[in-house]
């Protein structure tokens, strides 16, 4: 579900900024060189510009990858049978890469992948030509994820690994928070469980929405104000999480396209300097 909300939102962002590149640039633009070359199997990839800001992996004439950054990850070869797995991202609003792999069989025919990750680092790469296990750490309140690929059956669902706050953290931490990510809250076992009690069903998409973020601030003595947006999508979803430290009291908004502004609870319930920095932040996209 988690997986599935971050995917919707980045798709629908990448369709739309591909028509508009599509538009403009009419027909393929000519390569300008290649940034990379490797042996995959029998055959070679390289990456090659078309621009200043495009990519593309191609094995002969095949493109098998293409956007702003394409980077050969890793690669196995196993005599004339080879797997890659490539790296591609836009480089917009902090996602960190999707990932495709690229397999080609003895016989030299080439097969590939839809590209997967959601915007989040790989953790590690094993397996071998005909075989590949990726996995995804869970992080910042976000549940990891283990995908499984085999030449013959291509790439199986991922395997959810749950994420699990530090035991034992609370609110006598929460003065940690000063000066790191707002996603880094949620790896606060008590203060992530007030949260979630307090938005309830918005609580997965508060967690993606806050992704990309400056760092959390102390507004007010023992009160601090953390705010981001949705990776890929600033501009579709923005969430911000406050915390009054001394009464042990949270709070939260999110804002996105399809529903408006909501807080938790409802504004006149929060105290005056923690309505003063929602309206500054409400300020910044509204």
């Amino acid at each position: 579900m988690a997986r599935n909300y971050l995917r919707t939102v980045v798709l629908r962002q990448a369709v739309v900024a591909w028509l508009v590149i599509a538009a403009v640039a009419g027909a393929p633009a000519p390569a300008l060189g290649a940034d990379e070359e490797v042996q995959i199997g029998s055959l070679t990839l390289e990456i090659v510009k078309l621009g200043d800001f495009r990519r593309q992996a191609r094995i002969g004439g095949l493109t098998v990858a293409e956007d702003f950054y394409v980077h050969v990850e890793r690669v196995f070869n196993a005599g004339l049978e080879g797997a890659a797995v490539l790296e591609v991202a836009d480089r917009g609003n902090e996602c960190a890469a999707l990932y495709e792999i690229v397999f080609v069989a003895a016989n030299g025919h080439i097969t590939k992948t839809d590209e997967f990750g959601d915007c989040l680092s790989v953790s590690s790469i094993t397996g071998d030509a005909k075989e590949l296990r990726l996995r995804f750490d869970p992080v910042a309140g976000l549940d990891g994820w283990l995908y499984h690929w085999t030449a013959d059956g291509g790439l199986e669902e991922p395997r959810d690994i749950a994420f699990a706050p530090k035991l034992g953290t609370g609110w006598a931490h929460a003065h940690d928070l000063i000066g790191r990510r707002p996603s880094q809250i949620f790896e606060n076992e008590e203060i992530s469980s007030a949260l979630r009690l307090l938005v309830g069903e918005d609580f997965e998409a508060l967690k993606y929405d806050i992704l990309v973020a400056g760092e959390i601030e102390e507004v007010a003595h023992d009160t601090i104000v953390g705010h981001g947006c949705l990776p890929q999508a600033c501009a579709y979803a923005e969430a911000l999480v406050a915390l009054d430290i001394r009464h042990r009291r949270v709070y939260a908004a999110i804002y996105d396209e399809d529903r408006g502004l909501r807080t938790y609870p409802p504004e006149a319930e929060w105290p005056q300097v923690l309505r003063t920095s929602l309206h500054l932040w409400r300020a910044t996209f509204m």
